[in-house]
């Protein structure tokens, strides 16, 4: 056979990938498929999505770099706002955090059976508690802060100083039309 006539190339088999989209109607050059997208994959890819994606991995990596302190992103966040909040109640605290009142409960069980936190009652109203950091609390609190910085500069460092105040703003907007602003 002279080069001339040499056999035209042979097609490569379709991969299985590319059989199940051709079942499903894509275009079989990988373009766009013969129908439209449904609006629920496209929403897969929003910012929304997106968000929430995000929300759940800083979340989970928090939840890896507590453990070692015995603590979770939620008993540091309920540790810190009983720091700023100066002998607030549990149900100011769970107000606060937005957490269901017998969850709050439970995480405050542990962090006094850990020793971080202390219910005393309140001087002004015998029927009330106010939460407490005992010396354990603030030092163990001062750890999972020091844990908390690293992992914020970690996943966030390299994000400009713009875009995190546009994300601070983004969130507080949504926290003031839900009426959950602090």
């Amino acid at each position: 056979m002279s080069p001339a006539q040499k056999p035209p190339a042979a097609t490569p088999a379709p991969t299985p990938a590319e059989d199940a989209g051709a079942a499903l109607g894509a275009h079989p050059s990988g373009g766009p498929a013969a129908r439209e997208e449904h609006p629920g994959v496209a929403l897969r890819r929003s910012f929304g999505a997106h968000a929430i994606r995000l929300g759940e991995m800083v979340f989970a990596r928090a939840e890896a770099a507590l453990a070692p302190l015995a603590l979770t992103p939620l008993a540091y966040d309920a540790m810190v706002c009983i720091l700023e909040g100066h002998g607030m109640s549990q149900q100011d605290l769970s107000r606060r955090l937005g957490i269901y009142a017998p969850k709050m409960v439970g995480v405050l069980d542990g962090l006094q059976q850990q020793g971080l936190v202390e219910r005393q009652v309140s001087a002004a109203d015998r029927r009330r508690h106010e939460l407490r950091l005992t010396p354990a609390g603030h030092a163990r609190l001062e750890a999972a802060t020091a844990v908390a910085v690293g992992l914020e500069r970690a996943l966030f460092g390299d994000v400009p100083a713009d875009g995190k105040a546009w994300m601070a703003a983004l969130v507080a907007r949504l926290e003031a039309e839900a009426g959950d602003a602090d």
